[in-house]
């Protein structure tokens, strides 16, 4: 799980130029500014792949490992220490962590 994990942390910072960010969208100051902007859309193939999945895996993520997303190397590594520090065994899992 935890390859899987960094691979779409990897996806998004990698592609991050295909991606809005919230703060692009609206110019309220909220904690959800830096986030990813996510589009709805209602197929079940798309929310499943790998662009909505990374978003999602990557908007999860706290604000002090997404502070290293300008640095793939340093993002890497911190991502990979966390994911070390922390066994997940599901997505669930990952996304109902207090760490995070």
């Amino acid at each position: 799980m935890s390859h899987y994990l960094l691979s779409l942390l990897i996806f998004a910072v990698n592609n991050r130029d295909q991606f809005l960010i919230n703060s692009e969208i609206h110019s309220i100051n909220t904690r959800h500014s830096t986030n990813l902007h996510l589009t709805s859309e209602n197929l079940d193939i798309y929310q499943k792949g790998v662009y909505c999945s990374g978003g999602t895996v990557f908007n999860s993520l706290s604000l002090n490992i997404k502070k290293f997303s300008d640095n793939l190397r340093s993002f890497k590594s911190t991502v990979k220490q966390f994911l070390y520090m922390n066994s997940f065994y599901s997505l669930d899992e990952y996304y109902n962590n207090n760490t995070t």
